[in-house]
């Protein structure tokens, strides 16, 4: 649904979607080897109108998992969906900026006025939020408002840098020296960095 400058997807799903049944089966074949954290991603993970089945079978089995969005269609969830995540690790959300440098990095308009209503309707569903961002010298400025964000949803911000991918090297985006950036960064603002 969005066409973002860094896509870890793009050029390598083609558009396909699988199918219920083979999403079930992947679970199943992965809670055999043991794994009991599951990410429920996508493209877009809101776009599936099976959404509410997979999560119901996850439930099911008694796993961890979080959803991640981009946020775009959080403010029309269901009250189901909030009833059903409410059991859930949380939601993670992307955030990539603030205001216009956000939609401009997802390459779509409005996308940041959109997850902040978004918030407010997981915050009334008892849902718990996080936000993830990736970085790259366009946005990486933004790091402090991003973090006041965060803290004003009493919430985390997990912050990694932007890797090679195809939709990175077609937009010709610039990674930064993560952890040099980040704590000069850090430091002008007088927010304490884990990497220090």
């Amino acid at each position: 649904n969005c066409n973002c400058l860094f896509c870890y997807h793009k050029g390598n799903l083609n558009g396909f979607t699988p199918k219920l049944s083979d999403v079930i089966a992947r679970i199943d074949k992965m809670l055999a080897l043991g794994i009991i954290f599951f990410e429920i991603t996508g493209g877009e993970a809101l776009l599936r109108k099976d959404l509410i089945e997979i999560i119901t079978h996850l439930n099911r089995c008694r796993v961890h998992y979080i959803l991640v969005t981009n946020g775009e269609y959080l403010q029309n969830a269901s009250d189901n969906l909030l009833d059903i995540l409410r059991s859930s690790h949380g939601v993670l959300i992307s955030i990539d900026g603030i205001g216009l440098r956000h939609d401009f990095v997802r390459q779509r308009a409005g996308l940041f006025k959109q997850i902040i209503k978004g918030l407010e309707r997981l915050k009334q569903g008892g849902v718990n939020i996080f936000f993830n961002s990736t970085l790259y010298a366009g946005n990486i400025e933004d790091v402090p408002e991003m973090i006041q964000l965060a803290r004003y949803h009493n919430t985390s911000i997990q912050l990694r840098p932007v890797i090679q991918t195809t939709a990175i090297k077609e937009n010709h985006l610039r990674a930064v020296p993560f952890t040099g950036a980040l704590n000069q960064l850090l430091q002008s603002t007088n927010v304490h960095s884990a990497f220090a």
